[in-house]
């Protein structure tokens, strides 16, 4: 195909990076608000071409709506005049439901089915600097097609062409389920993560910054994402959102409730029940993905000792299909989370590191 990104950062360089090196388009042009990003995105080898107007998506099959929330329809709108009428177009936005019922009235009149779409896959960085052509790498990608449109099959089955070439796995929802499920698991911890933030002001104390340890690091680093661009997600989905607020302010208030009567046996229930949802979560730590077989390995505090360990499984062919640090202590060391393709690689990955004298336990 050759396929269009309309808005070249993170997210849209990803997938032409990814695009272009794995072979999934035949060209890849890029649409820029700049002469200077789109000149960036070519000498990193996003794009093949690209342009400042809508102009270069004539004859293109796929073209990808990149751009921040508030402006994928905008976007669009400009785009219509130069769209093949053939082409089918798609988004990457985090929110669905509005996007879905907008984007296909604005293109009923031609006729061009629009398949949403959101990867979940991400980072609290931007710009086409930090694209990756690995980001996608065994994520869900969801799409919303349209319920009923004439063109449907043939506009679904050219984004998960297109899903399948940067290495995740298409799932279909409803826009008003994914808008709901995002609110959940993505929207509202990312409040979360500010609120904590914000509540240190409470502690106006030099040592807060050097006691806060990797839980609070962990816990709040989405809360670095760009404020204007959260500031448009969390507003366009804002009834679910809120939702969820509600939802967690009551199960803050259980918590609460249980400190306020002392009440051992009921705080640590509570927690028992959030320990084993969160184990159900994170066993599938890809969110819709079958689960991979995982070791955890300890490492020391040596550079190093991630290319190490790391060497010891690529000698033996074992290929990883992901990998997480999971702790680290300065001067001491930490642990590392490793996702292979299958229980037999998993287990000859357990013995290897073992071999080796690393302390290794299969999950």
């Amino acid at each position: 195909m050759r396929v269009g990104i309309v808005g070249v950062g993170l997210i849209g360089g990803s997938l032409g990076l990814a695009l272009r090196r794995f072979g999934g388009a035949d060209a890849v042009v890029g649409v820029v608000p700049t002469p200077e990003e789109g000149q960036q995105a070519q000498k990193l080898g996003a794009v093949d071409a690209w342009s400042v107007t809508p102009e270069i998506l004539a004859g293109c099959e796929l073209v990808v709506l990149a751009t921040p929330v508030e402006v994928i329809l905008p976007a669009l709108e400009r785009a219509l005049p130069h769209l093949d009428p053939e082409a089918t177009v798609t988004d990457v936005g985090s929110i669905k439901a509005t996007i879905c019922r907008e984007a296909q009235r604005l293109l009923a009149p031609t006729g061009q089915p629009f398949v949403g779409g959101h990867p979940m896959a991400g980072s609290e960085k931007g710009g086409v600097e930090e694209a990756d052509p690995y980001l996608f790498q065994h994520a869900v990608y969801v799409l919303c097609p349209p319920a009923d449109h004439p063109r449907r099959a043939e506009g679904v089955a050219r984004v998960r062409q297109l899903v399948a070439a940067v290495g995740a796995e298409a799932v279909e929802l409803d826009p008003e389920e994914h808008d709901g499920l995002v609110a959940a698991v993505s929207h509202l911890p990312h409040l979360v993560a500010a609120a904590l933030v914000l509540s240190l002001e409470n502690r106006p104390s030099p040592w807060t910054d050097r006691l806060a340890a990797g839980g609070f690091r962990d816990t709040t680093r989405i809360a670095s994402g760009n404020p204007r661009l959260w500031r448009e997600i969390l507003l366009g989905n804002r009834a679910a959102v809120l939702e969820q607020v509600a939802s967690f302010r009551r199960a803050l208030a259980r918590l609460a409730q249980a400190l306020e009567q002392t009440d051992g046996e009921g705080l640590e229930g509570l927690l028992a029940v959030a320990a084993r949802r969160r184990a159900q979560v994170t066993a599938n730590a890809r969110g819709l993905l079958a689960p991979h077989p995982e070791v955890i390995v300890r490492v020391p505090d040596q550079v190093g000792a991630i290319h190490r360990v790391t060497g010891i499984l690529a000698d033996a062919g074992i290929n990883l299909a992901d990998i997480e640090i999971l702790r680290v202590r300065e001067g001491e060391g930490g642990s590392l989370r490793l996702a292979l393709e299958s229980e037999a690689d998993r287990d000859r990955a357990c013995r290897l590191l073992e071999a080796a004298g690393y302390w290794a336990r299969s999950r």
